[in-house]
């Protein structure tokens, strides 16, 4: 199943046993890989769990089981309308485009741009179909109808329509090599997931600690200059303390006519 906002949702509608009625939520994987709507899905005729999904710009493969496309195409210059796989070759499929072309892919041969291009048309193609009874005509025909109402009839050429010796097999590889190779990218990414989670666990704990030695050492600076208020304040205590001290001995040798009074002392004693 698909969505207008990209979304290809793998669904089993299988009821359960007792069960008599089908289940309103059957999807069990939905991706969100195609940017715009879903043109068109289309299932492989040679292997059952692999499913063609065709976007706006570019067509993925999808395979059961896998929550992303093991294989996508490179972005296309112009907008993609619909999707074939070929009837009668496992790895070649058909990909009509909004100008009129029809790209021709075959993935046992090269998978990085299309194998050929043909040109049906000058304007939009909205769907392919080919003939359901190859067996009536030893030719292959597929039929392409394009905006303006026009249905075109082409014939395949033999290379198009005779699979090679081995061809199922090379395509059974390549879709195996591209289901590796997302597994492999998903563990990498689950692993530098892990590393990266661990290095903010670290930075955390690093921080943490940081701040309780900041606080540790501001507390130590605080009861430190507290410390040193306190002497001084003891210390100007100290002092102030001898300060009349001596003003006591002072006036007790006034007294004794040991010293001679200066004059703010004989305006006190007046």
């Amino acid at each position: 199943a698909t969505g207008m906002a990209g979304e290809v949702a793998q669904c089993d509608f299988k009821m359960q046993e007792g069960d008599e009625t089908v289940p309103m939520d059957a999807s069990r994987t939905v991706s969100h890989f195609h940017e715009g709507p879903v043109r068109s899905i289309e299932r492989s005729p040679f292997f059952p769990d692999v499913a063609l999904s065709v976007g706006n710009w570019t067509f993925k493969l999808f395979r059961e089981g896998s929550q992303k496309p093991i294989f996508s195409a490179p972005t296309s210059d112009v907008y993609l309308s619909v999707g074939a796989f070929s009837p009668s070759r496992p790895g070649v499929v058909y990909i009509a485009k909004s100008n009129g072309e029809i790209d021709v892919w075959d993935f046992t041969s090269k998978s990085d741009r299309p194998l050929q291009t043909v040109r049906v048309c000058s304007g939009d193609i909205g769907c392919v179909k080919f003939w359901p009874h190859p067996e009536e005509k030893k030719g292959q025909l597929l039929a392409v109808g394009d905006a303006a109402g026009v249905l075109h009839v082409m014939e395949l050429p033999r290379s198009l329509r005779r699979a090679v010796n081995g061809e199922k097999d090379r395509m059974e590889d390549f879709l195996q090599r591209e289901t590796d190779r997302v597994k492999d990218v998903d563990g990498r990414l689950e692993g530098r997931e892990a590393q990266i989670e661990e290095l903010e666990r670290r930075l955390a704990e690093e921080e943490a600690e940081a701040a309780r030695r900041k606080k540790e050492e501001e507390a130590a600076a605080a009861a430190e200059e507290k410390k040193k208020k306190s002497s001084r304040k003891t210390l100007t205590e100290e002092e102030k303390a001898e300060e009349e001290f001596d003003k006591m001995e002072r006036k007790f040798l006034i007294k004794l006519g040991l010293v001679e009074p200066n004059e703010d002392e004989m305006e006190e004693g007046a």
